[in-house]
């Protein structure tokens, strides 16, 4: 059997889990849905070396976050998930770390349609899931992931992080955002009280949903 999502057909799960029991409990739900999962055992070594491989043998994954702290594969689950999302291969980030590595996972925020936590994880939230990431290929955005230009205003900076405001998300919310999370191109102008442009999702609910592309200076 096969699931059939747009122009995609879905066949192979790919199943990136370095806990042997989620990655079976993954294995049982897609079953479920008369998909043929894909299981990872590890290691994966490095995402370069690794994503060459995925191509021919799956259709769409679903992956864990914290990968590397086990020795499992040598780069997380956002990346990953981020990179398949680029080229087109529907992938789900499933992690209970959401929060608590916002900043690792904001890097890849905007290659990641849709995050699930694994209490939320079953045949449902995961259709679904897919079809969130597959309408994004098409240029089908959610409001929450709608990249909009707005106006950054840069509240403070230290050695490490850079505090703005986003005025039109909510002007009385201060995000944190690492330099890292931040064009290259712009760093000239960070400074207090500078005010950027970028590309956001001011439709999001929660500030961990929020990603920024395509960094404007003055």
């Amino acid at each position: 059997m096969s699931l059939q999502i747009a122009s995609h057909e879905i066949r192979h799960v790919l199943v990136v889990e370095d806990n042997p029991g989620a990655r079976e409990g993954y294995q049982y739900t897609l079953e479920d849905m008369d998909l043929e999962p894909v299981l990872e055992m590890g290691p994966l070594g490095s995402l370069d070396a690794y994503i060459s491989t995925v191509a021919g043998r799956c259709e769409a994954a679903i992956c864990d976050h914290h990968l590397k702290e086990s020795g499992y594969a040598g780069f997380n689950g956002a990346k990953l998930v981020a990179e398949m999302n680029s080229r087109r291969q529907p992938a789900v980030l499933c992690t209970a770390w959401e929060e608590a590595v916002v900043d690792e996972i904001r890097l890849f925020r905007k290659d990641i349609p849709c995050l699930l936590k694994p209490g939320e994880f079953d045949p449902e939230s995961f259709q679904r899931a897919l079809e969130v990431c597959i309408d994004e290929f098409r240029g089908h955005f959610q409001p929450s992931r709608y990249p909009s230009r707005t106006l950054v205003r840069v509240e403070a900076v230290d050695q490490d992080n850079v505090y703005v405001v986003l005025p039109g998300w909510n002007p009385q919310e201060v995000i944190r955002l690492t330099r890292a999370a931040i064009s290259p191109d712009v760093h000239l102008y960070i400074e207090a009280g500078a005010r950027l442009h970028a590309r956001v999702n001011i439709g999001a609910e929660r500030q961990d949903e929020l990603y920024f592309d395509q960094w404007e200076g003055k």
